[in-house]
């Protein structure tokens, strides 16, 4: 038989993380557990004994506690809004803006999705001819 996979889990909020540990064992995983009132030992010892994954929860963590709080409440939030921003049909190649608030300007400018607003036909005819004689 083989070995067990053994995942150490991060959580911030202690009856989650032994909620999420019972799914982890169930699905045949050994799991280590850190939530952020204990379990500092499980952390400290990654680099010692690396398990086979980490799964991080981020449904608990604040957006504030990355100035991100304009996507969402939590982390998870924050996600799943950033994927619908850059995992979309639109892609974006900011690195060859050199002025930090230039591109800081764009990247708030993308993330609002202002860019996004439905334009008025004849507006949008407009824009259409002006980007039809810059190609």
């Amino acid at each position: 038989m083989p070995a067990k996979k053994r995942v150490v889990l991060v959580h911030w909020n202690e009856k989650e993380a032994e909620d999420r540990s019972r799914q982890l064992r169930r699905a045949g995983y050994e799991v280590d557990c850190h939530w952020r009132e204990g379990g500092g030992e499980t952390i400290r010892s990654v680099p010692k004994n690396p398990p086979d994954a980490v799964v991080i929860d981020l449904g608990r963590i604040p957006s504030s506690a990355v100035n991100l709080e304009q996507h969402g409440a939590t982390m998870a939030d924050v996600i799943a809004c950033l994927e619908g921003v850059y995992c979309g049909t639109i892609g974006y190649e900011l690195d060859q803006v050199e002025n930090p608030a230039q591109r800081d300007w764009l990247v708030d400018y993308i993330e609002s999705g202002r860019h996004r607003t439905p334009l008025e036909p004849e507006r949008a005819r407009r824009v259409l001819g002006r980007l039809t004689r810059v190609e």
